[in-house]
């Protein structure tokens, strides 16, 4: 096993009550504090264990500084970055993600505030970064070898409990490790939390009106759509001409869609489904609402980001050549959902796209 992406797993001290440490130097700008270390609790005014993938640390690091070395904090600590997935639903709670940790030979614990990055597939990225109380620069590499370092993110929750990611750990107790024998690094595990966890809402009352909006004129992301029988192409005077590349629908909800209502995107989950061969497993993306017609929400899927010739992609996705052999095709199979609610084409099937493009290379 590679010790770079092995979860190492120690038991917290100090469970039940709290750890002292000290306060951070004065002038630092890591924004340490002292913090307890985690309990074990049920509720959201108590610690808890999170399993449900709302809050997962991706990896955690030494940045390098591009030069064969790392970035240092005053020519002295090494600088980690912790890069913290958090799910949607807990950031439209208000919840905010910190990363804790124990410096090596402190008795106590640290915890640094992560900012927001970006947002994508139900998830929120965020960022820390920590050294106050890390390795640095000057140790030996005996020292650095021996190093042991408990990190853990957690969710500061609104009821004033702490949600622990418990994703890659087992061990309610436990946490990961920065450690020398595996590079000073925790590394990503993409089979972890690769879905954000689904909140349990109504189903909505209809979702339909498929158009195709791909036009070269301004206006609204929807303007001059027309209806979508089975699907789309989307050719090469759409990659570069076209000044909208949507698929729109409407979804109609009694009581949330049907006035100006702030909070329908809190209350109706709206994903396209997709995949380019039958062999693959279904992707997911969210889809997001640009406006309202009359009662109901409408939302447009563009289609550049799915687009497999896109510019700056190397290409994974299946294709073929057309049958003139002018272009190289992909084919795309998918529908949508909103609140388990099921959009598909009017056969009972899942509609089709095609991409096509001129045949090249697509992985220069």
């Amino acid at each position: 096993m590679n010790l770079r992406l092995r979860a190492v797993i120690v038991a917290l001290p100090c469970v039940l009550a709290a750890c002292a440490v000290s306060a951070p130097d004065a002038g630092e700008a890591s924004g340490a504090v002292a913090v307890d270390a985690p309990l074990v609790g049920v509720d959201g005014s108590r610690d808890s264990a999170d399993t449900s993938c709302n809050v997962v640390l991706r990896s955690m690091a030494r940045i390098p500084n591009n030069t064969g070395g790392y970035v240092t904090h005053n020519n002295y600590n090494w600088v980690w970055r912790a890069v913290i997935d958090v799910s949607n639903a807990a950031v439209a709670e208000g919840d905010v993600p910190s990363v804790m940790y124990k410096p090596a030979g402190s008795d106590g614990w640290k915890s640094v505030d992560a900012a927001a990055q970006t947002s994508s597939g139900g998830f929120t990225r965020f960022v820390a970064e920590v050294w106050e109380g890390m390795p640095t620069a000057g140790m030996s590499g005996t020292s650095v070898l021996n190093t042991r370092v408990p990190v853990i993110p957690y969710l500061k929750l609104a009821q004033g409990g702490r949600l622990f990611d418990h994703n890659r750990i087992g061990d309610p107790m436990g946490s990961y490790v920065i450690s020398g024998e595996a590079g000073l690094a925790i590394g990503e595990d993409p089979a972890v939390c690769t879905q954000a966890p689904s909140e349990t809402r109504p189903p909505v009352g209809w979702i339909g009106n498929p158009v195709v909006a791909i036009s070269r004129s301004s206006g609204g992301p929807c303007d001059d759509g027309v209806p979508m029988s089975d699907g789309f192409t989307y050719d090469t005077w759409a990659r570069q001409r076209a000044a909208r590349r949507n698929v729109c629908f409407e979804v109609w909800q009694q009581g949330v869609t049907d006035w100006a209502n702030p909070d329908i995107w809190r209350q109706i989950d709206v994903q396209v489904h997709y995949r380019y061969s039958a062999n693959d497993a279904w992707q997911s993306a969210y889809v997001s609402m640009v406006d309202r017609v009359g009662n109901n929400a409408r939302y447009a899927l563009d289609l550049s980001g799915l687009d497999p010739f896109r510019p700056y992609h190397c290409t994974t996705e299946a294709y073929a050549t057309s049958a003139n052999g002018q272009y190289d095709e992909a084919s795309m199979e998918f529908y949508f959902t909103a609140n388990g609610s099921t959009l598909v084409a009017g056969s009972g099937a899942s509609f089709q796209g095609t991409y096509q493009d001129y045949r090249t290379n697509h992985c220069p």
